[in-house]
């Protein structure tokens, strides 16, 4: 099985009350089908006392000592989540959503997936076989473990302790938790295998595939083996659509998860700018990127105004989702600090938006005067992720755009897209695109755009330019020629003023101000010059 294929992994959370036809079919797929192993387990699978007495390891809370020692006596630790959600992949009206999660100190210390409880509007959680709620605090996360802890209160909980062996290939485990949102329920299986990982939405150097049957509850439970011990956190499955024999399952490792178990209660913040997200490729809707799917409130990502749907582009200097990985964005908010003012690119229904993270909220990066352009027409439908013939310049431009340029020029690399190159080119009819990167041409921003400026067009407008990756300065001409045309230039260079990179484009009708965001909001260059990877599939996500 490639790569590729195993990142076909769809998030588990469970919808429980869709109340739509479209929620319906999605409630179908994530808590549907009948689990072949419920309740307690047949006698046999308990630890014999000589093993009991070697692992044993007692965790005290006042005057309780409490020991797992059993698949059945873990139970006590599996923790119901109850959550409601409004607003991006749910909708406007308010959605009841539930996973489960597992006590791991006695104290109240409880572990989750983040994306569970990241963007909830209330939570309510049951531990063991209790009916009513403690009061719960989300204590911290790491996105890209996909991990979550929780403070409840009271103290006296039965916790699991962590498999501290290497999980073979063929240890038997157990997944534990509510699948449908209600019922507490076992699945037996075996390890598969371990990995390291960087897929659509995690980047962990312990990630299991097992056997043990998930469904849509079961996000943020433990798999444990036949001493009760927690191997790790389930978090996922291959696509749903595949056969149960062929379908995999995939939990994020003991080492991981009891790593960022101990950061957050010594409070180290774990990395994170408060959003769940998913790497997406280019398609006919956004550019490739992180398409945020939650956000929480108070956190760097709500108070730069970032919302569900948006897809992020660029954070830090570093376009992200390359390759169809969060790979990138992972390693850029590992290394920073939370509180650092990052510079932010954002598309958002068809716009570029930049703004910091503890900074300055999201505003437009581009400006369009109702002049600028009068022709209207169909919007442009599907994009193509074009680039140079050296990897080193990456954009999208309109799939009609078919006539294409790549050349290797004494400044640098150059790409040239339109639906007639010589007609756009020679004339002011004809939309299209000139991309040059340069390490040798002087950043003489003002003389370069002088350059650019057409002597057919009857109003210029001049401005800096920052869309949070690249900045400089821009120029908007408009009235150009009998068709009154607009061309809009930019110079500008990245923080490390390691080249400057000249883009020119033409405006004809309304549609190609859409095409000039898509433009700019894909542009991004690759500094080893080398292709890049295949994106790899988004996950399904319910």
């Amino acid at each position: 099985m490639t790569d590729t294929d195993r990142s076909k992994k769809m998030l588990s959370t469970s919808y429980t009350v869709p109340s739509s036809t479209r929620r319906g079919v999605l409630k179908q797929l994530t808590i549907g089908g009948v689990l072949s192993v419920a309740g307690r387990l047949e006698a046999g699978h308990g630890r014999s006392d000589t093993e009991r007495q070697r692992d044993e390891t007692e965790l005290e809370s006042g005057d309780e000592r409490r020991q797992v020692t059993s698949v059945d006596e873990a139970r006590d630790a599996v923790v119901r989540i109850s959550t409601v959600r409004t607003g991006g992949e749910y909708g406007d009206e308010p959605i009841p959503v539930s996973g489960s999660g597992f006590v791991v100190d006695a104290s109240g210390v409880v572990v989750t997936n983040s994306h569970v409880v990241t963007g909830v509007d209330s939570l309510e959680l049951f531990v063991g076989r209790e009916q009513t709620s403690p009061t719960a605090t989300v204590l911290g996360v790491s996105e890209c473990a996909d991990l979550a802890v929780l403070g409840i209160v009271g103290e006296g909980y039965t916790p699991l302790t962590w498999y501290d062996d290497e999980p073979e290939p063929g240890l038997d485990v157990w997944a534990l938790g509510f699948p449908d949102g209600e019922s507490y329920a076992t699945t037996a299986g075996s390890i598969s295998r371990t990995t390291e990982t960087a897929n659509t939405w995690i980047a962990v150097d312990s990630e299991i595939e097992h056997t043990a049957q998930l469904r849509g509850g079961h996000s943020g439970g433990p798999l444990v083996t036949v001493d009760g011990r927690a191997v790790g956190v389930n978090y996922a499955v291959s696509n749903p659509f595949t056969p149960i024999d062929e379908t995999e399952r995939f939990a994020i490792g003991a080492p991981v998860t009891s790593t960022v178990v101990e950061e957050i209660r010594a409070g180290t913040a774990a990395a994170s700018i408060g959003i769940h997200g998913t790497a997406v490729p280019a398609d006919d809707r956004s550019p490739a990127g992180i398409r945020v799917l939650a956000v929480e409130s108070n956190s760097p990502a709500g108070n730069a105004t970032i919302q569900s749907g948006d897809v992020l582009t660029a954070i830090a200097d570093t376009h992200v989702g390359k390759g169809g990985t969060v790979r990138e964005y992972c390693t850029v908010i590992d290394v920073h600090d939370p509180a650092d003012e990052l510079p932010v690119q954002v598309y958002r229904d068809g716009s570029l938006l930049t703004g910091t993270l503890e900074g300055y909220p999201l505003e437009p990066v581009l400006e369009h005067p109702a002049s600028a352009h009068v022709r209207t027409g169909d919007p442009y439908t599907a994009y193509t992720t074009l680039t140079d013939e050296t990897g080193t310049i990456w954009t999208d431009v309109p799939t009609e755009w078919t006539d294409r340029r790549y050349q290797r020029t004494d400044l640098g690399p150059r790409l040239i897209a339109a639906p007639d190159i010589e007609r756009f080119q020679k004339t002011l009819e004809a939309p299209g695109l000139r991309v040059l990167l340069s390490s040798d041409l002087e950043s003489e921003t003002d003389r370069i755009l002088e350059e650019l400026r057409h002597q057919d067009c009857l109003v210029t407008k001049r401005g800096p330019y920052d869309d949070g990756l690249y900045r400089g300065g821009s120029r908007l001409s408009t009235g150009c020629g009998d068709t009154r045309s607009a061309s809009f230039s930019v110079v500008a260079e990245p923080r490390d003023q390691s080249f400057v990179l000249v883009v020119s484009v033409r405006l004809t009708a309304e549609r190609d101000r859409a095409a000039l965001e898509r433009v700019l909001a894909a542009l991004h260059h690759r500094e080893d010059g080398h292709p890049r990877q295949p994106p790899a599939e988004a996950r399904v996500v319910f």
